[in-house]
Parts: C-alpha cells; sequence; structure tokens
C-alpha cells in the first residue's frame, strides 16, 4: 500500500512540474520574440517539441511561436510548416491561420492569403490584424473596395491605430479620394509621428503627380527616423532621378547596394544616373549587374544595348536589343533597325 502511495505522489508531482517549465518556456520564448532572438527561439522550442508526452494544447502554443520566430528570420516556409503544426494540435487556432496568410503575403502568394485569413476571420471576426492583412492582399489584388472595407472595420475596433488609418488612406489615394486620403494621413501622424509608412505613402502620392522635389521632402521624414531602411532610400533616389539631381540619386542608389546586394532596381536606376551623366561604360556594368540578379526585365537589356551604341559597340548592343524583343520589348525593335544595319 505505502509502495503504491508513493507512485501515485511520484507522478503528481512530476506532471505539474512539467506542464509548469512548459509554460514557462512559452512565456520565455514569448519574450524572446519581442526582443528579436529569433535563432534562439527555433532551437529551444525545436528541442522541447520532440517530447512526446506534451499536451496538444503546449505543442499548439509552442508550434505557433515557432512559426513566429522563422518568420523572423525570413524563413517564410518554415513558418508555414510550424503554422500547420500548430493547427494539427488545435484546428481552431485562428492565430496561426491570420501567421500563414501572413507568411503567403510576403511571398506573393495573394490569393492564398486572402485564404488563410478569411479562414481565421470565421473563428474570430473581431481581428484587427487579419483584417489589416486582408486588406494588404486586397490591395495587391486590386480589389480595392474590398480592402477599405476591410479598413474601416479593422479601424472600428482600433481608431488609434496608426498603421491601420495610414493603410485605409493609401487605399484612398488608389481610389482617387485625394482629401479622404490625407485626412487618414494626418490622423495617423497625429497618432504615431514614427510611423513611417505614412510618408512613404503621401511622397508616392506626390510622385505618382509629378512633384518629385515635394516627394523627396516628405520622404525624407521617414528616412530621419529610419535611416537604413532600403525601400526608403531607393525611394529617395528615384525622386531625385525625376528630379534631374542625378549625382544626389545615385549615392542613394549605392546606399540601397550596399545594403542590399541584390536589389536590381537599384543597379538599374544607378545605370540610368550614369548614362545621363555620359558615363556609359559605368552604366553597364551597372545594367549587368542588375541583369545578373533579374534576367526577365525587357528594360535593363534596352537600357544595357544603349549604353552599348553609345560606346560604339554595335554588335554587343544589337545583342541586348535582340534579347529585349525577345521578352517583349516594342521599343526594342525600332532600335535594332536603327543600331543594327
Amino acid at each position: 500500500m505505502r509502495i503504491i502511495l508513493c507512485i501515485i505522489m511520484y507522478w503528481v508531482s512530476v506532471f505539474p512540474m512539467a506542464g509548469q517549465s512548459v509554460m514557462a518556456e512559452i512565456r520565455s520564448s514569448n519574450m524572446k520574440l519581442v526582443f528579436k532572438q529569433y535563432s534562439d527561439v527555433v532551437r529551444e522550442t525545436e528541442a522541447t517539441l520532440k517530447n512526446t508526452n506534451l499536451s496538444k494544447k503546449d505543442a499548439a502554443a509552442l508550434s505557433l511561436i515557432r512559426g513566429k520566430a522563422f518568420m523572423g528570420l525570413n524563413k517564410y516556409s518554415d513558418a508555414a510548416t510550424s503554422f500547420d503544426q500548430c493547427l494539427i494540435h488545435d484546428a481552431a487556432a485562428f492565430d496561426a491561420l491570420v501567421q500563414k496568410g501572413i507568411c503567403a503575403y510576403k511571398t506573393n502568394s495573394y490569393a492564398k492569403s486572402i485564404y488563410f485569413i478569411s479562414q481565421s476571420l470565421l473563428l474570430n471576426s473581431i481581428n484587427p490584424e487579419a483584417l489589416l492583412w486582408r486588406g494588404r492582399a486586397f490591395i495587391a489584388t486590386n480589389k480595392l473596395d474590398s480592402a477599405k472595407k476591410d479598413f474601416d472595420l479593422a479601424i472600428k475596433y482600433q481608431h488609434d491605430n496608426a498603421e491601420l488609418l495610414a493603410e485605409r488612406g493609401y487605399v484612398k489615394l488608389l481610389l482617387k479620394e485625394i482629401g479622404l486620403a490625407f485626412e487618414d494621413f494626418e490622423k495617423a501622424i497625429a497618432i504615431d509621428e514614427n510611423y513611417c509608412e505614412t510618408y512613404f505613402f503621401q511622397a508616392e502620392y506626390f510622385f505618382s503627380i509629378g512633384s518629385f522635389g515635394k516627394a523627396s521632402t516628405v520622404i525624407d521624414k521617414a528616412l530621419d527616423i529610419v535611416d537604413a531602411n532600403e525601400m526608403y532610400l531607393f525611394a529617395k533616389g528615384k525622386y531625385l532621378y525625376f528630379n534631374s539631381e542625378l549625382k544626389k540619386a545615385d549615392s542613394f542608389f549605392q546606399k540601397v547596394i550596399e545594403l542590399n546586394p541584390a536589389y536590381d532596381l537599384a543597379y538599374y536606376y544607378a545605370g540610368l544616373c550614369k548614362m545621363s551623366l555620359n558615363d556609359y561604360a559605368t552604366a553597364v556594368k551597372l545594367f549587368t549587374s542588375a541583369i545578373v540578379i533579374n534576367s526577365k526585365s525587357k528594360d535593363y537589356f534596352v537600357k544595357r544595348g544603349l549604353s552599348f551604341s553609345r560606346m560604339g559597340q554595335p554588335k554587343k548592343a544589337c545583342v541586348d536589343f535582340q534579347r529585349a524583343i525577345d521578352l517583349g520589348a516594342t521599343e526594342a525593335i525600332e532600335l535594332k533597325a536603327k543600331f543594327c544595319k
């Protein structure tokens, strides 16, 4: 009898401790996500998830955390697998569906993004994060009215969210509701003047109407907050290029290339700057770098061909014009007829 009692006491004492240990790890991992210690979270959760005695609830929670860590590392395929594991343990884990939708969005699978997030909203219709990301996916698929409805609903629940207001403002810009768009931008800035996307959206509007100097001034506000953002730096360079400030523009494209050597458009625009400055040899090198990264852009071949022609190398120019034609560049047909006689 005493032996049986000891065994019972042992199991009662061990399993609560095990549960407490897992809960402690869940809390610790969530804190590490906040501090962006993603690799640590991936490593630690992998070891714990191998424990076959985990409850379904704990396994679901750890898989969800692990997936978010993979997202922080930009490993979206691994993240999606972790979210699938979470859903195996808990089919009603709406957050896992939202995160799967975000993964799909990040990999340009917008229809899948809309599907997964819509499924999550069936489980929890009052989820501003889900509505935000589905709205973004709707924008990417040119379903602007649907996007606006999602942002409207999300703002109903979080009226003081600068991100939601900025995104709705952007949709209103696309819908040509300019005045209403800038009302949302002003509200977003009043709530959080450090949310950079608001300035980026405003700058893109000014660029779209040909106010390149104004666009350049507005994007500076974003760069004052985050000075090493490749998208904002590229935008600044683009605005300066179209405003004919070529040397300044080139300096920003070089900064983008330093941050991300695989940013083909930065090489392309830097090449355009060099072309405009009659530095065709450097332009060719830059266009070549862009082509190495992305050989499917007809514009890259057209511009490199023009640079070769101005360097007195018609044979190389003609090869590039033909490649551009093969990629669908109708303007290259006239160029080939002119330079390749």
